[in-house]
């Protein structure tokens, strides 16, 4: 978000008289299209994806998650909640002056759901659309399956990526004498079963074998050498994180025959 969207936000959530934070309404404005008063997209509500090695990224309060075997990162949105949307929306019209770029925020491309009445789509009904008059969800584009699909595995990869850090450090501290033996242990076990529910869980949202059998590889030999050195078990598992991150690594894990 732009600093200017951050403060408008910040002047919604005063006005709200504490029913809603900063952090809620700016979550919100992220989802929408900017659009000028003519209806133009001026900048597309869609997540965001950046090479974090040469970008930093430019929306702090945003939440981001690594993209298995690059160095991108994907922004990762939140649902849409249709009381703050219209709250926003309602703001609009007596807050226009502090719109940036003389623009508006567009909702009309998001699923929103009511936190008053269960998960309930508010998208307009037009005529003929029972389903929608009855209150029953909207069928999902192929591109918000596959979007929702993408978040999932981000999440999956991130979350798996931490679970060998955390297993790597056990490990080594398992490997030192005293009475902390048995919990590092069972905190390394814990941790590993833990990155291969995550990584199982990626490749069911993203399927690709060839990356898989790839990262599979690295991992069998940082599990092997980390075995026979524990104490390096930290360094060896970033050793093996940036081979299946790195650029020579993408032809072996790109999919396709």
């Amino acid at each position: 978000m732009h600093p200017d969207e951050r403060q408008l936000a910040k002047k919604m959530a005063a006005n709200s008289q504490g029913k809603y934070t900063a952090e809620q309404i700016e979550a919100q404005m992220r989802l929408s299209d900017v659009v000028d008063m003519n209806g133009n997209v001026l900048e597309s509500g869609r997540p965001d994806q950046i090479d974090a090695a040469t970008t930093k990224p430019y929306d702090s309060g945003a939440q981001w998650v690594s993209v298995a075997g690059t160095t991108q990162i994907r922004e990762l949105q939140a649902q849409g909640n249709a009381e703050i949307i219209a709250y926003i929306q309602s703001q609009q019209k007596t807050m226009q002056g502090d719109v940036p770029y003389a623009s508006r925020q567009d909702y009309s491309n998001v699923v929103k759901y009511s936190n008053s009445m269960g998960q309930l789509p508010t998208g307009k009904c037009g005529a003929g659309q029972a389903a929608c008059a009855a209150g029953l969800q909207k069928d999902y584009s192929p591109q918000e399956i596959a979007d929702r699909r993408t978040n999932v595995a981000d999440v999956a990869s991130s979350l798996s990526q931490q679970a060998g850090r955390v297993s790597a450090a056990a490990g080594a501290a398992a490997a030192v004498p005293g009475i902390h033996q048995p919990g590092a242990v069972v905190t390394a076990l814990g941790a590993t079963a833990f990155g291969l529910t995550a990584s199982a869980i990626e490749q069911i949202a993203r399927p690709n074998a060839k990356a898989f059998g790839f990262d599979s590889t690295v991992d069998l030999i940082n599990f092997t050498v980390s075995e026979r050195y524990p104490m390096g078990s930290p360094v060896f598992n970033e050793v093996a994180e940036s081979v299946k991150g790195s650029e020579w690594a993408k032809p072996y894990k790109a999919p396709g025959k």
